[in-house]
């Protein structure tokens, strides 16, 4: 019989990832909280049903370079905060932490045309990271960045324009962040 204190946990981190719209079904998962429960918790919430129907693929985000680089900041952060145990399961915590560092990053940003990459898609980033359908690769200029098995875009570095170092297919993601990425605000976060 799960506790008391356990069955609020769940509930309180139910509720924070239904104010940012994370789908129910994901919820579900971090939560063992029935569907039932997590939808009436959702109309709650938002006034409106969640959600449904089949998840977009992460492929839609490298369709662009600004794109790429948006979700290869989200997937950065998201492995610095989680280490490599990153690669094994979804730290929904860690992925909560590098979402908000995404969304502080974008604010900064001027002339950013289209919305802001939502905590279902930076989810499925981070379940893509872990089945190598995503990796991390590195460019000679230090910067890491994400490539799609998939990808609609030439490989190369969004921010310089030089292609990576590491070849497709290594395992790339295992290496460890650059020393610029530990600094400053997200290191503060993680």
């Amino acid at each position: 019989m799960v506790n008391k204190c356990e069955q609020h946990r769940k509930l309180a981190l139910a509720i924070r990832l239904i104010r940012r719209n994370l789908r129910t079904s994901i919820v579900a998962v971090h939560t063992n909280l029935s569907a039932t429960q997590l939808r009436t918790l959702y109309h709650e919430i938002h006034g409106h049903a969640s959600v449904s129907g089949m998840f977009p693929e992460s492929d839609r985000l490298f369709a662009t370079h600004q794109r790429a680089l948006e979700a290869s900041i989200i997937l950065t952060a998201y492995l610095n905060c989680a280490g490599t145990d990153a690669l094994r399961r979804i730290d929904i915590e860690a992925l909560l932490r590098a979402h908000d560092f995404y969304i502080d990053v974008r604010r900064e940003c001027a002339g950013l045309n289209q919305q802001a990459i939502d905590l279902t898609m930076a989810w499925i980033l981070a379940r893509d990271l872990r089945s190598c359908v995503v990796e991390l690769r590195t460019c000679p200029c230090g910067i890491r960045f994400a490539v799609h098995e998939q990808q609609r875009i030439q490989v190369h570095c969004p921010v310089c324009g030089l292609p990576p170092l590491s070849a497709a297919g290594s395992p790339a993601h295992l290496s460890p962040l650059p020393a610029s990425a530990d600094a400053g605000s997200l290191g503060d976060r993680c």
